[in-house]
């Protein structure tokens, strides 16, 4: 289940599978879209499916609560999460935040995200006013004006909303003190990994082939996808594509374990974890003997 609509972020996925690399390694997936951003890794956690497309943050919050949720690749190194300032305000920093409305779609978002943007500045949570947006961003943003947006999806959304004549400005979460993290991964169920090895090694498989085939050949995977995902072709998309690419990981199954591991003694810092959860619990190297 992927986090989101298709979009530019999911390529490796969705190359993988028009150009039949699943189906050639001897695999049968189905891609499918949740109707909440906070379904797809609940659903992996309850066994209802086999792998969730999810970011790193979520994960942390997730298995410092027990889910028995792990890492077993990466598709997007950076982070793509960022806070979109709505232009016209006084919010030039997190710190001028207070009091103002803040829309969110992710769960870490509320969570971890904002609390520890604002901490620095001696901001709370409690003193913004929170609108959960699910997946209405552009429309929840025009609607309901609000100032800002912490969004996952920050090469897409300014332009999203700049042809709605919103214009933002971007705060990088990882400029405001936020520990570099990878911005999309894939998730499966830690109690289940025993008997799915070889079949999880031969996914990140084909998404090492399909994601060498898109940096080889950007323009001819665009126009897969423009033929294949019509409903992705779109301005946003399009001029996110090729600073998307750049993000993909070409190693999907390459793990950095301190990456993990600096995340949480962050999190531990920051009050937001009591104790931090071993980084080899968090993230799995399939490759590994």
């Amino acid at each position: 289940m992927l986090d989101w609509y298709p979009g530019p972020q999911h390529a490796a996925l969705l190359v993988a599978y028009h150009k039949g690399i699943y189906r050639r390694l001897g695999l049968e997936v189905t891609l499918s879209t949740p109707a909440d951003p906070a379904l797809p890794a609940r659903l992996l956690a309850a066994g209802r499916i086999e792998l969730a497309v999810s970011r790193q943050p979520l994960l942390h919050l997730l298995a410092g609560r027990g889910l028995p949720l792990v890492r077993v690749g990466t598709l997007v190194d950076l982070p793509l999460g960022g806070l979109l300032v709505r232009n016209g305000g006084d919010t030039e920093a997190p710190f001028s935040l207070a009091g103002k409305r803040i829309g969110y779609s992710t769960e870490e978002a509320r969570e971890l995200l904002l609390p520890t943007l604002l901490r620095p500045h001696g901001v709370g949570v409690h003193e913004l006013e929170l609108v959960d947006i699910n997946f209405g961003a552009v429309n929840e943003v025009v609607e309901q004006s609000l100032d800002a947006i912490m969004t996952p999806q920050r090469l897409t959304l300014p332009r999203q909303l700049g042809d709605e004549g919103v214009g933002t400005r971007l705060l990088r979460l990882e400029e405001h003190g936020i520990p570099p993290h990878e911005g999309l991964i894939l998730l499966a169920n830690r109690d289940r990994i025993g008997g799915q090895r070889e079949t999880l090694r031969r996914v990140l498989e084909a998404l090492t082939e399909a994601t060498a085939w898109l940096l080889e050949e950007p323009d001819a995977a665009w126009q897969l996808l423009q033929e294949q995902e019509p409903a992705l072709d779109t301005p946003a998309n399009r001029d996110a594509w090729l600073p998307m690419l750049l993000r993909l990981s070409a190693r999907p199954a390459a793990l950095d374990l301190g990456n993990y591991q600096r995340f949480e003694e962050y999190l531990v810092a920051q009050g937001l974890a009591e104790h931090p959860t071993p980084a080899e619990k968090l993230a799995l190297d399939l490759g590994a003997p």
